[in-house]
């Protein structure tokens, strides 16, 4: 039972935090195609003007999808800030859980779990920030795959 709480905890944690990054990606002009809501085969897809938004089998995470173009074609600082907000949103939780759920045993299996969550998130983001990418390359590179 106490797996199953922290799970769910977690979980909502993960999709109030990619709702929020989706709500700024817009704000900052990016075109998001897609946000899921857990993973695996999408369930129940239906459009929100350009976004197809989808619940998953999998009961785990969130995701959003940005159109490639649109994304590496934009304003270097504004994707950086939208890769690094989400680890700064991991880093607001992990505190509040930790100044004022110190003593629950079960918001601090959450907390180390949101700690572990951001150590790999912000190795991969800093491994994206100095790799460079752009639209022509993926889709070159989309295309050769196909082929």
């Amino acid at each position: 039972m106490k797996i199953l709480i922290i799970l769910m905890m977690l979980n909502s944690i993960c999709i109030t935090i990619d709702f929020s990054r989706l709500l700024l990606s817009i704000l900052l002009g990016f075109k998001p195609t897609n946000f899921g809501i857990f993973l695996g085969p999408r369930m129940f897809p239906f459009k929100v003007k350009d976004i197809e938004v989808s619940f998953s089998i999998i009961p785990i995470g969130s995701y959003i999808q940005f159109d490639p173009d649109n994304f590496y074609n934009s304003n270097k600082i504004k994707q950086q800030f939208l890769r690094y907000y989400g680890n700064v949103m991991e880093l607001i939780a992990l505190l509040i859980i930790h100044i004022f759920f110190k003593q629950n045993y079960i918001l601090n299996k959450v907390a180390l779990l949101i700690l572990i969550g951001f150590i790999i998130s912000f190795s991969i983001n800093l491994k994206n920030t100095f790799k460079p990418q752009n639209a022509s390359n993926n889709s070159l590179n989309n295309e050769a795959l196909k082929n």
